[in-house]
């Protein structure tokens, strides 16, 4: 899949892994919805150090001055937490979102 929504979620992931050295993975949560320039772009990003708190999403406007076209959504977990999304003992269930493509630095 590429599309103009997937290339922001991915400069967003870059970005972001450049000012968190904490971070250890970055993953699109689905569905992206790309026709929508209205829905975000949501990300799960499994921090070192996070607060085990379950899915708190962080809900971002657009930043235009800052090439961010579309709003977005963070998930931060802890690398447990994200083990227990992955074992399903911990639902992402908002909006029957999934863990979906690994965006990489």
């Amino acid at each position: 899949m590429s599309s103009l929504k997937l290339e922001a979620a991915r400069s967003l992931a870059k970005s972001h892994y450049r000012v968190d050295r904490q971070i250890r993975q970055i993953h699109l949560i689905e569905p992206l919805h790309d026709q929508d320039p209205n829905e975000p772009i949501r990300l799960l990003e499994v921090v070192e150090g996070a607060l085990e708190c379950g899915i708190v999403p962080i809900a971002f406007t657009p930043d235009p001055d800052h090439g961010i076209e579309y709003p977005s959504v963070i998930v931060e977990v802890s690398p447990t937490e994200f083990d227990k999304i992955q074992d399903g003992t911990m639902p992402l269930t908002h909006e029957n979102w999934t863990i979906g493509q690994e965006l990489f630095a």
